[in-house]
Parts: structure tokens; sequence; C-alpha cells
């Protein structure tokens, strides 16, 4: 975690501004990209994309037709009840290079994103995911039932064995979740209240926190949070169903 940190702050990302995107998948979905690698990089690959579409949008407002972006993203498997949670970490530069015929490429920051472009991520990403869904095909069973049982109990907050099974886990605060599948009280329902977020279809994004280019240390922490272990440094722990923000972090 701190290496992975040190050596992208010291060695790949430039000194300017970035900012974090999480992209949080619809129950359904979960289980399936925890089974399947390939799905999960499909997905991340169309997020990935659609953040980068949103920048070059906003840089269009700029004059800038043809705007070069770059990020570095975490997948993280697990929530911070240690449910099981896939999810994306995208660490974006907060603009894009830019550069006149025979000239050095030329970093131009950009206006952070609103909330109608957060939103506008949320959307697209859910239309192409559905889409690949439909033609890919995903209501075959897994091939190991008894795995796929524990994967469909951690996913929904309940217990998998035992004489409780079926029962939902208690933990600590009120991180709970109702037999549909949907979050009570959940750190992805606070995010959604929050600003530059947006729940659409079950994808949540939020790109809430962005770091100021001299504010590498900041950066630093940010990536450190991003590259956690499960219950690593910086998870959140205890609080009834709120986001902790990282200390020090400037949002912009």
């Amino acid at each position: 975690m701190a290496d992975t940190a040190a050596h992208l702050v010291d060695r790949v990302i430039p000194a300017v501004p970035v900012r974090q995107w999480v992209l949080s998948l619809p129950y359904s979905l979960r289980f399936h990209v925890a089974f399947d690698a390939d799905l999960l990089s499909k997905v991340l690959a169309i997020f990935v994309h659609e953040v980068f579409g949103s920048l070059r949008r906003r840089a269009r407002e700029y004059g800038i037709p043809n705007g070069k972006c770059g990020s570095v993203t975490f997948v993280q498997m697990f929530g911070s009840a240690l449910n099981l949670t896939p999810h994306f970490h995208l660490i974006a530069l907060d603009g894009v290079y830019a550069a006149a015929d025979g000239e050095a490429p030329v970093f131009c920051a950009l206006r952070p994103p609103d909330t109608g472009d957060v939103v506008a991520v949320a959307q697209r990403v859910a239309v192409r995911v559905a889409s690949l869904l439909e033609k890919q095909g995903r209501d075959t069973e897994p091939e190991e039932p008894a795995l796929a049982a524990l994967y469909g109990a951690s996913i929904l907050g309940t217990k998998a064995i035992g004489p409780q099974a079926g029962q939902r886990v208690k933990t600590a605060g009120e991180f709970q979740f109702t037999r549909s599948g949907s979050a009570e009280n959940s750190e992805e329902s606070f995010e959604h209240r929050a600003p530059r977020c947006a729940l659409v279809s079950g994808f949540s994004v939020h790109a809430g926190v962005g770091i100021r280019a001299a504010d590498r240390k900041g950066l630093e922490r940010l990536l450190s949070y991003a590259a956690r272990p499960p219950g690593g440094s910086g998870t959140i722990e205890g609080t009834a169903g709120r986001s902790i923000e990282l200390p020090a972090q400037n949002p912009m």
C-alpha cells in the first residue's frame, strides 16, 4: 500500500491536480463481476472511457479539441464492513494534456466536474453496461454453487451458514441491508446525498475528492487509501452510515 502510493507520487503522476472517481455497482452486477474477471475488466474499461469523455467535453469548453487524459485505477473487492463489494477507485488527472503542432504537450487544468457532469457519467456507464450484459448474456448460474452462496450472502450482508443463515450480519454502527439488497444508512446512500455524486440504476459515481497540484502528501494519502488491503489503514469503521474523508485532503 505505502510502496505503491510512494511509487506513483514519485515516478508516475505529474505535479498536476487529480481527482478520485469512485464507481460502485448494482448488487446483481457485483455478484457476476466477483466471478468473472473478464466482465469486471470490461465494466472498468467503460467507466474509464466515460470519465475521460467527461474530461474531454469540459476541455472543449476551453477550446481544446483533442485533450489527452491519464489515470490510475484500483479495483477494490470489499466494503467498509469487509463485505463483498467490487468497486473502482479511479485517480484521474483533473485536466488534459494538449499540444500545438510541433510543440511539447502542456497540461491544461479544467473546472471541477459539477453534479450534472457526474450524473452524465453515471448515466452513460449504466446504459453501456446494460448493453454489454444484454450482448453477452449473464443469466447462467456460476459453476461453484457453494462459493456463489457465500458471495451472495456477503453482498447482501447476511450470514451464509450455520443456524442463523440468512439473518443480517450486525456490524458496528448502522450498516445494514434489506433482504431485497437495498442499502439502509450505508456509505453508498450517504455519498449519493453529497456534492458531485450520482446514483443511476444502481450505478453510484462519486467524484467529490480532488487534490491540488502542490499537495503531494495529500495525493500520497489518497493513493494509500485507494490501494489499502481489507481492513487496512483508511477504512471506514464504526460510524453509522457515514463516509469518512481522509485528513488534510483538499476538495476542489
